[in-house]
């Protein structure tokens, strides 16, 4: 039954398709031959790549669609423009077309055509192209048989452009008929354990099956395919959700590879690469380990967002499920294109003892730097037998709760202070 219900389902997504491709519904047609009411890719916006050199310098978020075709495939326009740029930024390989919505000198958005055989381009910088006008051809890909164009929304400035575009959008948000029928995979990290857990902004991994506290990034492996089994690509979106039986986060959106690119600067910042997560992406080997607390809940992906984590100390200890969300991009939504998986964990922060309105050690009326020194001044007298000990109360330190004051409520003094400026958890001393 299950089977029957899926072909039916593939039926109905074609022959939907077919009639909506002759419709003006969609924003932008592909810039390939019409007669396929589906395309393959073979290289997905902001997936991890990395062809050699060296990783931290080399590796780079894909900025495009890499459709893949036939060589020698004609490559049409998909909006009315005026080509602003006729270029190669490496040999016969490289050679594209750029072009924008509006004449001029001024800022405008526009599509990048990439990897045509420069001997078939029809277009020079400066000639207005209408829609579905006849760009040029395919150019032949020596490896791996992966003939493609490199498709991609761009934005400049100038009467031409230099190749020093921004990318700002995946053709995915506006390309017509995405039918994508096979749902991302979301993978085991290590063995058994479907995520790995780490420190906030480091490679200190928590062990497996132990428990976990403090700042804590989330580790998923997940890839998917689209209309291609061959290559593996980054999903579309990632999201989590942190729950257990009497509470939930509600699903927090994590990565969406869908606006702007800051394709050089941030791959760190999306996947994590080291030897126990080994991120890869070529011709060969494509495997992704994404941090998916990394995001500040926009689709821009920046430095910043490496402040995003997991804080633990914003739940009680105990068990808790981290379920994960991988989504496609398709038009048609007659296919549940979504994966999610779940696993437990457990949370074990060790929080300071209440201590009565006493944290307030030097009476100013809020929590600031000089408690802690106080408080440092304190433990330093209470471990030296020379010095006499100040006249107040134990519970002004004794934050582990060992009936003495130590280093270690020192420890705890200063998070808490410190947090008391961030945005960390509530005072526990009801300040």
């Amino acid at each position: 039954m299950k089977n029957q219900w899926n072909i039916i389902k593939v039926v109905i997504s074609i022959s939907v398709l077919l009639l909506l491709c002759n419709s003006k519904l969609f924003a932008i047609p592909w810039p390939l031959e019409r007669t396929s009411p589906t395309h393959r890719i073979g290289n997905s916006y902001g997936e991890y790549q990395f062809y050699g050199g060296n990783p931290a310098v080399d590796s780079y978020l894909h900025p495009g669609l890499d459709i893949l075709t036939d060589w020698g495939e004609r490559v049409y326009a998909v909006r009315s423009g005026w080509v602003k740029a006729v270029l190669t930024i490496s040999a016969d390989l490289h050679w594209r077309v750029a072009m924008g919505d509006a004449p001029g000198s001024g800022e405008c958005d526009g599509w990048l055509y990439a990897h045509l055989d420069q001997s078939s381009i029809t277009v020079a910088p400066g000639d207005y192209v209408e829609e579905g006008d006849y760009l040029g051809d395919i150019v032949y890909w020596p490896t791996a048989d992966f003939h493609h164009i490199h498709f991609v929304k761009i934005r400049s400035s100038g009467q031409y452009w230099n190749a020093d575009w921004d990318f700002i959008a995946n053709p995915l948000d506006e390309l017509a008929g995405i039918v994508d029928l096979t749902p991302p995979i979301i993978r085991h990290c290590s063995g058994e354990y479907l995520f790995a857990f780490c420190r906030n902004g480091t490679h200190d991994y928590f062990d497996h099956g132990a428990v976990i506290s403090g700042d804590v990034d989330i580790i998923a492996r997940v890839d998917d395919v689209q209309n291609e089994p061959l290559w593996r690509l980054a999903p579309y979106a990632l999201a989590y959700e942190i729950y257990n039986d009497t509470m939930s986060t509600g699903i927090i959106p994590a990565l969406t590879f869908t606006g702007e690119l800051f394709y050089e600067q941030n791959v760190g910042v999306t996947y994590q690469d080291d030897a126990y997560y080994n991120t890869e992406g070529d011709y060969d080997n494509r495997d992704y380990y994404f941090i998916i607390t990394n995001t500040d809940g926009d689709s821009v992906i920046e430095a910043s967002d490496t402040a995003g984590c997991w804080r633990t100390t914003d739940f009680d200890n105990g068990p808790y499920w981290v379920r994960v969300y991988a989504y496609d991009r398709d038009d048609l939504e007659l296919t549940d294109n979504i994966s999610m998986d779940s696993m437990q964990v457990f949370i074990e922060n060790v929080p300071p003892c209440l201590c009565d309105g006493f944290c307030d050690l030097d009476a100013s009326g809020s929590l600031n730097p000089l408690d802690v020194t106080i408080i440092v001044n304190y433990v330093y007298r209470s471990l030296d037998s020379r010095l006499p000990l100040p006249n107040c109360p134990l519970d002004n330190g004794d934050w582990d709760c060992s009936a003495q004051v130590t280093p270690v409520d020192v420890a705890f003094y200063v998070n808490y202070v410190y947090r008391s400026f961030g945005t960390g958890p509530c005072d526990p001393c009801g300040l």
